[in-house]
């Protein structure tokens, strides 16, 4: 799952080209020339528009997953985060884009507190060191996969390569939901 957080939110640095002239080629291959926006407003929808999202989302993220099944809040964070990149893969205006964005940043914030709590909570205390480093590793492993993107896009264009990503969110999300238990939701059962 969080391969996919960290492949959904890189995407955007990959399906952007500044430095090409306009034409129904490029427009099929980068966003900022399909929908029309410029350097200024591409800043701003790679960075403050999900970061800002994202960090306040965050601020309430520890509380929400303090009280509610960490496993399903994984499964709905990764379906929300890809619905919200399937939505911007589909937008024709940057306010639209920006919006979805946002929406991915408010999604992925509970992810990381929930999946943390998680791996302390079912590994062994000799193994959580590296439980936490796999973990960490989607950052790596999901940004290199939106750099690689750029070979998707060459093949299916902008939009097309966000609706892939977007479909193999919702499947991570999927099979997360299948396969990820809360040992405290299990324990309140049994109680």
């Amino acid at each position: 799952v969080f391969v996919s957080n960290q492949w959904s939110r890189a995407l955007v640095y990959y399906i952007n080209n500044f430095n090409i002239p306009v034409s129904p080629e490029a427009a099929h291959l980068y966003a900022n020339i399909d929908i029309g926006y410029n350097t200024e407003q591409y800043s701003i929808l790679a960075s403050v528009g999900f970061t800002s999202a994202f960090a306040l989302a965050s601020l309430f993220a520890g509380e929400v997953v303090a009280k509610y099944d960490r496993g399903k809040i994984n499964s709905v964070a990764a379906l929300s985060w890809s619905a919200a990149l399937a939505l911007g893969s589909l937008a024709t205006t940057f306010p639209q884009l920006l919006l979805s964005r946002a929406a991915m940043g408010l999604a992925m914030a509970a992810t990381t507190p929930a999946s943390y709590t998680l791996l302390a909570e079912v590994t062994p205390p000799q193994l959580i060191a590296t439980a936490n480093s796999i973990f960490s590793s989607g950052i790596y492993i999901g940004g290199g996969l939106a750099s690689l993107s750029i070979l998707l896009d060459e093949q299916i264009g902008w939009r097309g390569a966000g609706l892939a990503v977007a479909g193999i969110g919702a499947a991570a999300a999927a099979v997360s939901g299948l396969i990820l238990r809360d040992p405290r939701e299990i324990s309140r059962r049994l109680a």
